[in-house]
């Protein structure tokens, strides 16, 4: 065997070829964690087997399709103007982009929740839509009937909002009152499901959750889940299947949540993202545009319902 002599200088030398080894390689691996690309859960199939399609919006065009979406959002609290709120949108790459910007209006001017700013669209809307907790309901509202039913599977695939901060986005039913009188605080079709409800703040847990508001056959009822991924960057699919004993809800078609709460009525659609300073969903971090990006929208109906 060669014996190489001991040097100071070898040593050295050899101790600094480590640190520099060290170096780039952490470098390297840093480098290709900052361009792992971005991991979007493919879309499904338009066919759905076991199922027939009844709503479909793939958000391929260049303009809302008025006939299923109302691009307004209407405010329901005795404190508010009779008015709904335009909806700030755009489309590209196949997708509808809502967005709350610098130049969105509060939601309840000169109230209590001046800080409050929302951008939605919804398939319907009538006099005493919704209550909200203990409110009255706004008067005056053109009625609009794009799209209700009850019981289906209802499926979107979307990116959500990467802002952070506080406030939430939502993609959420509620009961369209077939029951109530204009002016009846009563009803008892009005409960609301959050299909998704996550927080700007923790867009991971889709934050599932049941509304009963006057509806004596429902219990409050929210699920808190830890969703895989970064739906912050990244397109994920959230599904519910709602039958009448019911409801079962799904991330890229997984199921993370189960409910035996089913409202027995038909119900609407409503996409919005909100931004707030309040305890539940923090304080807005000034951040701008804040966008919930979706791709597409569709509802099956079972071929044999249960």
């Amino acid at each position: 065997m060669l014996k190489v002599p001991f040097r100071p200088g070898n040593y050295i030398a050899f101790l600094l070829g480590i640190v520099l080894t060290f170096i780039v390689f952490s470098c390297d691996m840093t480098f290709r964690k900052a361009i792992i690309p971005v991991k979007d859960f493919p879309a499904n199939s338009i066919n759905k087997q076991g199922y027939l399609l009844d709503f479909s919006e793939e958000f391929n065009g260049k303009n809302l399709d008025t006939t299923k979406w109302l691009p307004e959002y209407f405010p329901h609290s005795v404190s508010a103007e009779s008015q709904g709120f335009k909806a700030k949108y755009y489309f590209s790459n196949g997708c509808l982009n809502l967005y709350i910007d610098k130049t969105t209006k509060p939601y309840f001017p000169e109230s209590a929740y001046d800080d409050f700013k929302v951008c939605g669209i919804q398939t319907f809307e009538k006099n005493n839509l919704h209550p909200g907790a203990g409110t009255k309901n706004v008067t005056n509202v053109h009625a609009f009937k794009g799209y209700s039913t009850l019981f289906g599977y209802f499926e979107m695939r979307a990116k959500l909002p990467n802002c952070g901060g506080g406030g939430h986005s939502s993609w959420w039913m509620i009961g369209c009152q077939d029951d109530a009188d204009s002016n009846d605080l009563n009803f008892k079709q009005c409960a609301e499901i959050d299909i998704i409800e996550p927080l700007f703040s923790n867009s991971n847990n889709s934050y599932p959750k049941v509304h009963p508001w006057y509806d004596d056959s429902i219990i409050e009822w929210a699920q808190i889940v830890n969703n895989y991924g970064n739906p912050g960057n990244e397109y994920h699919i959230y599904s519910i299947d709602w039958t009448q004993s019911g409801m079962k809800f799904y991330y890229d078609n997984k199921l993370i949540a189960t409910t035996t709460n089913s409202p027995q009525y038909k119900m609407c659609m409503i996409l919005s993202l909100y931004t707030a300073n309040n305890m539940w969903s923090g304080i807005d971090n000034m951040i701008y545009p804040k966008t919930f990006s979706i791709d597409y929208i569709r509802v099956y109906k079972s071929i044999n319902p249960n």
